[in-house]
This record gives structure tokens, C-alpha cells and sequence, in this order.
């Protein structure tokens, strides 16, 4: 035979060795058989389900068989009814039903099995019943760990005894008082606190340390958001202003959470309110926040999806239960059917969302509580066959029960009935209350722009005393758009066109870019400029006067509706940045005439003759042109001036200074004085009459609410008399709020300028129209007992079946709530779990190693009122955790005990995203420790100097230095995983935000002697002073860089700085900074 001829023999015989079945002889069942058979045929088969009286998941069962006899027959393959019905023909008889059948070389090792005599291991181990399992046994305290020591540490030093095994020694004191800082408040220590410790490290003081910490407002940010991992937080997200997932108000939830911790709240109250504070509490707004944890599950497009979401995380994020894995078909592992998904989905059927505003305003993005309630009593729970919303099963009815491994309710669900502050927001006292304050504002408000009005008045008749009739220079330029001026303008981006005597454009383009009217003839150096424009389009962004257009760039003045501003914008090579900003109202369909004067490089701005905005400009000025702009807007322009500003005019350098002024005018003649005198003495006069018109809407809200508390029992009085005060009451606010809206729409009207067929003039009309005639139709009306309720009434009832099931699951017969609440605090202090799966306790996880520790653990949280705060202080003070995180090679244990099972020391973990962040403001000193508030924009968070958690937080929109830094999952977090991938050693060195903060450490630790310094630096940013040999090394980095530095002309200040700042960046990058040892 020639070489090539045996090599090719030779493959091919290794090749049918290794893809062929092993010999009968070799086959064991454990090892071959057993793991097709649970891959395949367990689930119908097995502990959870013995169809037919068979079972596969033993040898020793397979030989015993089911209601057609005996399995298998040993050494006789075709006598054995398990290997026919794994490979018959006849699709109705094959197995495994509605599945691909086993492949050949699976049917081969079970066809070896039997031939080789079909062997039963030695001592074989029968799979418990399902119904066995662990986790469904009620937790016990073991008496053993009760003799008055930290039961964690009585525990661990008997399984050390037991093992053999000698634990690591007490962490340094210095990596003790860091870890636990992180771990209860998520913020290193500080210098001082370090000193103190390090002074004294002895128990007594380690203790008083952890009691601080625990008091400290920052515990509830830092355990609030391991919670919100676990309870899926996430703000709201959707498209444009529409919510499709979660709420806008979601974020008092998320101070809900915050406040309760604080205040150590028991888990299982907080679990209560999160699932049925509506019903148990109804008008307690504090508790009403915790509902928040039903509205983030909110699906705007699929209701189904919305709910199998809550069934899903009800489950597993208090109980540790897969039930979404029987949502198509019985469970495949535990005793949970298909039937009993849809029963616990029935106690979250009826239940809806909704917005209960806390001011009068009501619109979507008002402050407002969003929270759940039963909107539909009599709503059907529908069973889908096989999971398939268009395939229901209509003849099974399915009850709120819970499932029935657990027995039966203690406490049936019953309806329960609201108060009316429940069902009627509106008789809500905080409700009321925000109306009469905001009718109060209102009032201010006018009072306070009467006198202001009062003021100007004076001011102009003042100059019309003085100027007499003499006429003052023309206006270098002015155009009233009567007609097209091509040579005086020149078009940039979207089309403008002059039509009824008005400039119209059209910006609704989404690209973001500007369309600009420029004018051709250049503008003096120091200038004034008005522009008067109408907004007619509905979702218009900004409207401005730009001046210094050149190539380089410009300064825009804009207003904004969306963000109800005026603006300065500085464009310049391509970057926007904004300078100045000042508030303003604005309205779309609203006439505004904006006027800016210019001095250099100081700019003023008034809006309709309100003084606005105050800008120093932080770059030099270019000679340049002035235009009109819009941004995705629809406007029309009616005039546009500029003409020299008046060396004598004054200028302001800040809005207190020039709040009564007016702006520099073009033309100023008697006539158009007399003419401001008469606008201002209109505006006063409808000023007046709207204080007038809120006197009555103040009187009707309270005639209202008086009816509305009398006609629903809260007040115990006569009715009818109220009811009719009530309706005359709103009448009269009614014409006089008409007649207001008369005079303003014909004020407008007559102020308008164009011909008849202008757009502008016939919506006018029309406006004055309709006006006249709501006011003809209000004092037609005759008044009678009818009036405008308070708002939207809901149900008076509460199905009362979220309370059932909350109560239930908080019930100390509960075997899982308290196990799973304990093993989530447990992993979040020591970095593994006591069970490793964090949100499955059914029968594939295996009891854990520590079971009694466990159990122990859960009943003392029971006992101790479910006080998270107390197992903290347990956990923390216990000599488990006080350990070294030390991994030494040299110590036999860690080849016994490589996995730290028995947890003889620590685990090394790194810093999370958000306390890499929170813990580089706190050490710069910039730390803004405020708690709670409304959430504030992600792009903000590179700048900003609020905790992370308070920014916000969505599928498409968070801080993206989260996501380098092992961020939790908006869709499901019940652990985070730790990764170190060279992404982040990047982003600790080119991070803005890290560079910025870690320099502001080193300039505010800046000493004249670097030795000194290094001290510091090392102390604070690790937690740790440095070694004798990074301290040499760090000095002669210092010195090198300084002479570096110096050699370039600066000043031994700014070389100090720059050095310092450089070396604190530096250890910021250091291992030791970014792990918790």
C-alpha cells in the first residue's frame, strides 16, 4: 500500500471512531443516556410530569415503565417500547410529540444502552418530586446560630472548622472603611474620616462608622438603585413627546424608593405599596408613588405584552419564579401549570394607568403623580392556547389564584371601596389647593404688570413732554414687506415669499438647519434692530434676528415656544454655544416685535418691549450682516428696521438694572408716542379688567369645591343650595372671561396690518367673531344647578386583588420572599450570591451550599419587621465580611475552595458606572448632595454635578459612559456582571468628564510641596496612603513634569496646578481606585 493510500485509510478510520456511537460496554446511563432523555423527554417525562404513569428521568423508573409496561427490555432493543416510539415512522405515535425526532447517534447510545443490558447505575438517586423541592419549604431559624454572636460569623467559623480550612485575616483598615462606604452609600470616605479611622480601627469605631453610614441620606441613592436594577427602573421613552414605555412622572417612584431605604421602610410594606398602594392606601400621594413599579411595565401599542411583562417580574423579582416559562404550556421543571400564569396574571387585569395632576394645569407634561387603579372591575382574564393571542380557549374562566404548590389564599381578594378623593382627583386637597395657587400667581402676576405698565406709561409721557414735534433721524433701513425688495435680501435655505403684504417661511424641515433673510446692507458697528413676526406654525422651534453673518459664523437672538426662552446663540466654525438665556412666554399666533441694541460686545433685548436678555458676548465681534432667521418654523414676518444706536442711549449690563426700560427706537415723533400711550393705557385697562375676571374664577373654584364636597359626603351639608351658587358662581366667571376675550381679540384686530384678504386679518376676524358671539351665548344662559366638575371621575371600587396577592406575598408563610429579598442584599455586599440563580428558586436551582444560613437569615429579616437597615448592620459588622479580598497562592484553601464557596474571604469587584462617577464629584469637592427631584437630561450628566441616578435613564437614552461600566439592563437586571475589557481603561483616559474631574481633585489638593500633596492625593482618590516606593516615584514624576513645565515660560503657580492635576488623573486611571478590595 503507498503512503498516500495508508494515510487515507488511516483519516477515515479516525473519522467513523469519533462520529460513531460508543461500544454497548461503554455506555453508562448517567453520563451518556440520562442527558438525552432530559434534553428531550423529562419535561412529559419526569418529576413535574409522569404522562402515561412513565417516567425517563431514572434507570431504575425507565425499567419500572407506565400504563403500557415495562420501557425497555435488557440486551433486546426490539422488545423495548422506548426505542419504538423514538423511532416509528407513524408521526401519531412518535416521541417526543410536536418535536424533531432524536438523531440517529442519540437513538444509537440509547440502542447501546439496552443491548449492553440496559444497566441501572449503582445506587442510583431517584429525582425528588418537584412538590420536594426546597424553596417551597417554609424558612426555619436555626438554634445553633442563635447564641447571641453574629449568626453569619458562628455559621462560617463552624463550615471552616468543618472543612479545615483557615480563613484570610482582617482587610486593612483603610480597604475596610472604603469597601463599606461604597458598599452602604456608594461614596469613598473622605481624608478626615479616613484619619479618624485609621486612629482607632478597633470594633467599637468600625460600628459607629457602619450607624453613620446607615443615617446618611446618600444610603437610600446608593441601595435605591441596586433596587431599581432589580424592579427594571427606567424613565419614559417613546417618540417626540408621545410615551410609549413607562411614564413622565416615573422619577417620584424612584424617590419613592430613595426616601423609603431612608427611612427603613420594611420590605415588605414596600412591596405592599408597590403593588396595591391605590387600594390600601388611596389617598396618600407619598405611597402613590410606589405604584410606579405597575406604570413602568406601561406598553402603549400591545396590552398583552404589557401584562406578561408584569406576571414575569411580580414573579421573579419577589418570589424567584420562572412563571413566564408557562405562559404557552405547563412549566417544563416546576410544579407551575399553564392554567395558574394566567391566574396570577388575573390579579393585574383590571388594573390601568393613570396621571392625577398635582397643579390645575392637566396637560401630559404637568407635574403629576402617575399611578395605577382599577379601571375595569368585570375585566376577563382570556387563556391563550399556546400562548397565541388569536387562539383562545373561551370555555375556561380563569380566577385570581395563586398557584396551587402554595396552598390557598390566607386572605381572599375582596372589592374594596374608594374614598372619593380616590376616584375623584379633583376633591384631592393638594388639587385644589395648586388651583387656588395658581389663580393667586396669576394674580401677582397682574398686579405686577400693572405696575410695571404704570411705570412705562409714565416714562413715555415723560418723553412726549420733552420731545415736542420735533422729528429724529430716519431709520437707516426699514422694510414692511409690503413688497418683494430682491436686491436688499438675500435667501438662505428654506423659500420666503411676500404674500397679503407679509414675508412668510416655511422651516418644518427635521434637519435641523436654519433658513436666514439676510439683509445686503451692512449695519453700523453699534446698532439697534427690530424685527415683528407673527408664529403660525404649531410645533415651531426658534424665530431670531441674527447679526455679524459671516463666513466664520454668527450671533443669533431667538425666541424659542418649545422651550418658552429667549436666547443668544453663537455660532462659530461650525459650534453652537449659548451664552445667555432669559425667560419668555411664548405663544403661537401671537404678534412679537423683538428689539436688540448692540455696543461692542454688549448686547440687550426686549420683547414687546419687556426688558429680556442681557449677554456680554465671550468672543470678539466681526463686521458682518443682519438678518431674520427661522429654525423648523412656520412664521410670518411684518417688518424689519436697524438704523444707528444713540451714543447718549444706555445699555444694561444686567436685567435688574433695566427691567422699566424701554428700547432704543429708529423713529421717535410725537405721533408714535402718543400712540405707545395709547397701546400702554389698553394694556393696563384689559390688565385690570382680567384681576376682575380672576376675583371670579377664584370665587367659582371655591363654590365648586364646596358643592362637590357636599354632594359626595365629605361635607355634611344641604346640596342644593351650593349646587346653585355653584353654577351662578361659574356664570358670571364665564361672561366676564367672555367679555375679556371680546376686547382682546379686537384689540388685536385693529392692531393688525395688511389689506382684507391678508391671512393674517381674516383669522383675526374670525377669532373676534366667534368671541362675540361665546359672549352673547354666555349671557343668554339662564343659571340653574348644572357647573363644571373638579376633572375626570374613575371607578369607586378596587377589585382589592393586588392586595390579596401583595399580601400574601409578604405573608412570613411566604417560603420565598424573604429568601430572595436576602440573597439579593446578600450578593450586593460580598459580590456572589448565596443562591447562585438570583431570580430562579425553582427545581433547576439546587438547594445552596449555606441553606441554613440562609433560612436563618430570612426569618431574622421576618422577625426584625423586614428592616433592610438591621441586615445591612448584620452583614457589615459580621468578620465575613470585614475579611481581606487577598487571593494568596500559597494557601491550600484555594485549591480546596477555589470558587471561595465558603466565603473565607472577599471578592475583589470593581466600581459600577455610577459610583465611578458619583465617587470622582464627591472627592472634587463638586458634589451636589441634593436628594430626590425631578430627572434631569442624560446629555447633562458629562457636566453635570448631581448623583447619577438622577439622570435619566432609557433604552435609547443614557449617560454612555454607563454602558463602558457594566450598566444595568432596562429590560432586566437582577444582577450585573462585572467585565473588564480595555474599553474602560480608555475611557478613565480620555473621558472629559473623568479628566476634568480628577484635575479639579489634584488643584483642589494642591500644595506647595509635592510630597505633601502626593500624600494627599494617594489618600484621597485611593483610600490609602502610598508605598515608600510609589511615593519616590510619584515625587520624581512631579519634579520632571515641573521642570518640563517651567521650561515653557510658566508661571511656578500654574506649574504646580497643571503637575498636580496631571498626577491625580493619573492614580484616578490606578487599579486601586477603580476596584473595591
Amino acid at each position: 500500500m503507498s503512503h498516500f493510500h495508508a494515510t487515507i485509510t488511516i483519516t477515515v478510520a479516525v473519522a467513523l471512531s469519533t462520529s460513531s456511537p460508543s461500544p454497548a460496554a461503554d455506555v453508562d446511563f448517567h453520563r451518556d443516556v440520562r442527558p438525552i432523555l432530559v434534553k428531550h423527554c423529562v419535561a412529559c417525562h419526569g418529576p413535574r410530569s409522569h404522562k402515561a404513569g412513565l417516567r425517563l428521568d431514572a434507570a431504575t423508573l425507565i425499567h419500572k415503565g407506565g400504563e403500557s409496561g415495562r420501557a425497555v427490555v435488557a440486551k433486546q432493543p426490539a422488545q423495548s417500547l422506548l426505542l419504538t416510539r423514538l423511532t416509528t415512522n407513524d408521526p401519531a405515535l412518535r416521541m417526543p410529540a410536536e418535536a424533531k425526532p432524536l438523531s440517529k447517534n442519540d437513538i444509537s447510545v440509547i440502542r447501546n444502552w439496552i443491548v449492553g443490558g440496559a444497566v441501572i447505575p449503582t445506587n442510583e438517586t431517584i429525582p425528588a418530586s418537584p412538590e420536594d423541592h426546597w424553596a417551597w419549604k417554609t424558612p426555619g431559624r436555626s438554634q445553633r446560630l442563635t447564641n447571641g454572636d453574629n449568626p453569619i460569623d458562628v455559621y462560617f467559623d463552624a463550615e471552616h472548622r468543618k472543612q479545615s480550612i483557615t480563613p484570610r485575616p482582617a482587610a486593612r483598615p483603610e480597604h475596610l472603611l472604603r469597601r463599606v462606604s461604597l458598599d452602604l452609600v456608594g461614596l469613598p470616605p473622605t481624608r478626615k474620616q479616613l484619619h479618624d479611622f485609621l486612629t482607632n480601627p478597633a470594633d467599637p469605631t468600625y460600628a459607629k462608622n457602619v450607624d453613620r453610614l446607615l443615617k446618611s441620606p446618600h444610603h437610600g441613592e446608593r441601595w435605591g438603585r441596586h433596587w431599581m436594577d432589580i424592579w427594571r427602573y427606567t424613565d419614559w421613552f417613546g417618540l417626540g413627546k408621545e410615551v410609549r414605555y413607562s411614564q413622565k412622572s416615573i422619577w417620584r417612584w424612584r424617590d419613592w424608593i430613595v426616601e423609603s431605604l431612608n427611612s427603613d421602610l420594611g420590605y415588605d410594606r414596600m412591596v405592599v405599596d408597590m403593588l396595591a398602594a391605590d387600594e390600601i392606601a388611596p389617598t396618600d400621594l407619598d405611597r402613590l408613588r410606589a405604584t410606579g413599579f405597575l406604570t413602568r411595565g406601561f406598553n402603549l401599542f400591545n396590552r398583552n405584552y404589557w401584562l406578561d411583562d408584569v406576571v414575569e417580574h411580580t414573579a421573579k423579582a419577589f418570589m424567584g419564579l420562572t412563571l413566564n416559562c408557562c405562559r404557552c404550556h405547563d412549566h417544563k421543571y416546576d410544579p407551575l401549570s399553564q392554567d395558574e400564569y394566567y391566574s396570577w396574571r388575573a390579579f393585574f387585569e383590571p388594573y390601568r394607568v393613570r396621571l392625577d395632576s398635582l397643579t390645575a394645569n392637566t396637560s401630559p407634561d404637568a407635574p403629576a403623580i402617575s399611578r395605577v387603579y382599577d379601571a375595569d372591575l368585570d375585566a376577563k382574564t382570556l387563556f391563550y392556547i399556546r400562548g397565541d393571542e388569536k387562539n383562545v380557549d373561551k370555555n375556561k374562566v380563569i380566577s385570581p389564584v395563586i398557584p396551587s404548590l402554595f396552598g390557598s389564599f390566607f386572605q381572599s381578594a375582596k372589592p374594596i371601596n374608594l374614598p372619593p378623593q380616590a376616584w375623584y382627583p379633583g376633591l384631592n386637597t393638594l388639587a385644589v389647593k395648586s388651583q387656588r395657587e395658581d389663580i393667586t400667581r396669576r394674580v401677582a402676576a397682574n398686579k405686577k404688570r400693572i405696575a410695571d405698565t404704570g411705570k412705562r406709561l409714565e416714562a413715555q409721557q415723560a418723553r412726549l413732554d420733552k420731545i415736542g414735534t420735533k422729528k429724529t433721524p430716519q431709520a437707516l433701513f426699514s422694510d414692511d414687506f409690503k413688497m418683494a425688495r430682491p436686491r436688499d435680501w438675500q435667501e438662505i435655505g428654506s423659500p420666503w415669499t411676500i404674500v397679503d403684504g407679509h414675508l412668510h417661511n416655511q422651516n418644518q424641515s427635521q434637519n435641523g438647519k436654519q433658513s436666514r433673510y439676510e439683509c445686503t446692507q451692512l449695519p453700523p458697528r453699534d446698532f439697534v434692530a427690530t424685527s415683528k413676526f407673527q408664529i403660525t406654525g404649531g410645533n415651531t422651534r426658534s424665530i431670531g434676528l441674527c447679526f455679524d453673518i459671516s463666513k466664520p459664523g454668527q450671533f443669533n437672538v431667538y425666541i424659542s415656544p418649545s422651550g418658552q426662552q429667549i436666547s443668544l446663540a453663537q455660532t462659530f466654525n461650525g459650534k453652537n454655544t449659548y451664552p445667555g438665556r432669559g425667560k419668555q412666554a411664548v405663544k403661537n399666533g401671537e404678534i412679537y416685535e423683538v428689539t436688540i441694541a448692540v455696543r461692542d460686545r454688549l448686547v440687550n433685548a426686549w420683547v414687546n418691549g419687556q426688558f429680556r436678555l442681557v449677554v456680554k458676548l465671550p468672543i470678539p465681534r466681526r463686521d458682518g450682516r443682519l438678518g431674520i432667521s427661522t429654525y423648523q418654523a412656520t412664521a410670518e414676518f411684518l417688518g424689519f428696521s436697524f438704523s444707528a444706536l444713540d451714543p447718549a442711549a444706555s445699555l444694561f449690563t444686567n436685567l435688574e438694572s433695566g427691567k422699566n426700560s424701554t428700547p432704543p427706537q429708529a423713529v421717535i415723533t410725537r405721533e408714535s408716542l402718543l400712540s405707545t400711550i395709547a397701546g400702554l393705557k389698553d394694556e393696563l385697562a384689559l390688565t385690570e379688567q382680567d384681576l376682575g375676571v380672576l376675583a371670579l374664577e377664584s370665587r367659582s373654584l371655591a363654590s365648586r369645591v364646596a358643592a362637590e364636597r357636599a354632594r359626595y359626603g365629605l361635607d355634611k351639608v344641604d346640596v342644593a343650595p351650593l349646587r346653585k351658587t355653584a353654577a351662578a358662581d361659574q356664570l358670571r366667571h364665564e361672561i366676564a372671561a367672555a367679555e375679556l376675550a371680546v376686547k382682546r381679540a379686537e384689540r388685536k384686530l385693529a392692531a393688525a396690518t395688511g389689506n382684507n384678504n391678508s391671512k393674517t386679518t381674516q383669522a383675526l376676524k374670525t377669532t373676534a367673531d366667534q368671541a362675540r358671539k361665546t359672549l352673547d351665548q354666555k349671557r343668554a344662559t339662564k343659571p340653574g344647578t348644572k357647573y363644571k366638575p373638579l376633572g375626570k371621575q374613575f371607578p369607586r371600587q378596587s377589585t382589592g386583588r393586588r392586595t390579596a396577592l401583595a399580601r400574601w406575598i409578604t405573608s412570613p408563610a411566604n417560603p420565598l420572599t424573604a429568601r430572595v429579598a436576602v440573597n439579593h442584599i446578600w450578593t450586593r455586599h460580598f459580590g456572589q450570591p448565596l443562591v447562585d440563580s438570583m431570580f430562579d428558586f425553582g427545581t433547576r436551582t439546587q438547594q445552596p451550599d449555606h441553606l441554613e444560613l440562609l433560612d436563618h437569615l430570612a426569618t431574622e429579616f421576618i422577625a426584625s419587621g423586614w428592616s433592610m437597615k438591621k441586615l445591612h448592620r448584620m452583614i457589615v459588622l459580621s468578620r465575613a465580611y470585614q475579611r481581606e479580598s487577598k487571593i494568596d497562592v500559597t494557601d491550600p484553601a484555594e485549591t480546596t475552595d477555589p470558587d471561595n464557596r465558603l466565603f473565607r474571604r472577599v471578592q475583589v469587584r470593581q466600581m459600577e458606572g455610577e459610583i465611578l462617577r458619583d465617587s470622582l464629584l464627591s472627592l472634587s469637592g463638586q458634589l451636589d448632595a441634593t436628594i430626590g427631584g425631578m430627572v434631569l437630561p442624560s446629555a447633562e450628566a458629562e457636566n453635570g454635578l448631581r448623583r447619577t441616578i438622577y439622570y435619566r435613564y432609557a433604552r435609547d437614552d443614557k449617560f454612555k459612559m454607563l454602558q463602558t461600566f457594566d450598566a444595568a439592563g432596562v429590560e432586566e437586571c437582577y444582577r450585573r456582571h462585572e467585565t473588564v475589557v480595555p474599553q474602560q481603561s480608555l475611557a478613565l483616559a480620555n473621558s472629559r468628564m473623568v479628566q476634568s474631574l480628577s484635575g479639579a481633585i489634584g488643584q483642589r489638593l494642591s500644595v506647595p510641596s509635592h510630597s505633601a500633596f502626593v500624600t494627599a492625593a494617594f489618600e484621597t482618590i485611593l483610600g490609602r496612603g502610598p508605598s515608600s516606593t510609589e511615593r519616590s516615584i510619584t515625587i520624581e514624576a512631579c519634579d520632571k513634569l515641573a521642570g518640563q513645565l517651567a521650561s515653557q515660560g510658566l508661571g511656578p503657580v500654574e506649574v504646580r496646578t497643571r503637575v498636580h492635576r496631571h498626577v491625580a488623573h493619573v492614580l484616578v486611571m490606578h487599579n486601586d481606585f477603580l476596584i473595591i478590595r
